[in-house]
């Protein structure tokens, strides 16, 4: 099964990321032959729950996630202002997708709030993947939970590539895989070595095991099982990348935070993607923050994509 989509959704709203977004998008339609669709979503002016911030989602996005000391004007202020009518805007957007030689499937003007309605047309349109900016939220403000990219993350039934301004424009020169052994990493697995395989990209693969609470010799034994494990894993994952036709530059066995480890790791490689799988949580346990997936797409410093078994759109 190839990961690359039949059909992206591109969410732009006019910012410098989702210029970026959509060159990124552009690309990776052009490359993969997938259909490329647009989608720009004008939140309800002075109507309670105008921002995502403001009000919970509907029901099946899950609840509000909106820290009390949110300051939602603050967070508006943040929100690019296209000059154009929204129609006028998805056209001229698609005139220049157009002009570099790209092709759009459809264009979508939404009202509403931004994270449901990019993930109910991904349903609609049964998308392979979602593309979205990320914001460029400085370290503190990353802090704040709800943004539209984030929601989408969590709840869209497909894949989401979150893309962050200041990194390069086009497919990556290196790629680092995060895996767990899980079924979801192992579909993130898939997704990398195509990616490297058609882009030529430098792959790099980690696991992450947690620290043993205790000290003392029992310690120093799980360690050392723990290491062996993940050697295992890596070696299992590796296989699984070169029979897709890829190959892993180097591999990294870590002990600590995953998150933190993985998020280290990437500067530290200058990595140009983190690609993750997204665990494929149900609904309920999707209202549990902080999984690992969230919090590298929080603090990444550069894109990051999460793969999900693709939901039925039923």
């Amino acid at each position: 099964m190839s990961f690359f989509p039949a059909k992206t959704l591109l969410a732009t709203d006019g910012s410098n990321e989702a210029a970026r977004a959509t060159r990124v998008a552009q690309e990776t339609s052009a490359k993969t032959g997938s259909e490329l669709h647009l989608v720009h979503v004008n939140a309800v002016p002075g109507s309670a729950g105008a921002h995502p911030l403001e009000a919970p989602l509907d029901p099946r996005y899950g609840p509000s996630m909106v820290p009390e000391s949110v300051d939602p004007g603050e967070q508006r202020k943040e929100e690019p202002a296209t000059e154009m009518d929204p129609r006028e805007f998805l056209e001229h957007q698609a005139e220049l997708i157009r002009q570099s030689g790209g092709e759009v499937a459809g264009t979508y003007h939404r009202i509403g709030r931004p994270a449901e309605e990019v993930i109910g047309l991904s349903e609609e349109i049964d998308a392979d993947l979602v593309v979205t900016g990320s914001r460029g939220l400085s370290p503190l403000k990353r802090l704040i939970l709800g943004s539209t990219s984030e929601v989408v993350v969590r709840y869209a039934p497909c894949s989401v590539l979150v893309v962050r301004e200041g990194r390069p424009d086009s497919f990556p020169r290196k790629i680092l895989l995060s895996t767990d052994g899980s079924e979801e990493a192992r579909l993130a697995a898939r997704a990398a070595a195509e990616l490297a395989g058609k882009t030529g990209a430098e792959l790099n693969t980690v696991h992450v095991t947690h620290a043993p609470v205790m000290a003392g010799v029992y310690a120093e034994q799980l360690d050392r099982e723990a290491a062996e494990t993940a050697r295992e894993l890596l070696d299992e994952q590796a296989a699984l990348i070169r029979d897709a036709g890829a190959d892993v530059a180097e591999t990294h066995t870590l002990v600590g935070s995953p998150a933190e480890k993985i998020l280290g790791l990437a500067e530290g490689i200058d990595a140009d993607l983190i690609v993750v799988g997204s665990r494929g949580l149900s609904e309920i346990k999707r209202l549990v923050l902080g999984s690992v997936s969230e919090s590298v797409v929080r603090h990444a410093h550069c894109p990051v994509l999460v793969v999900r078994q693709k939901r039925d759109s039923g």
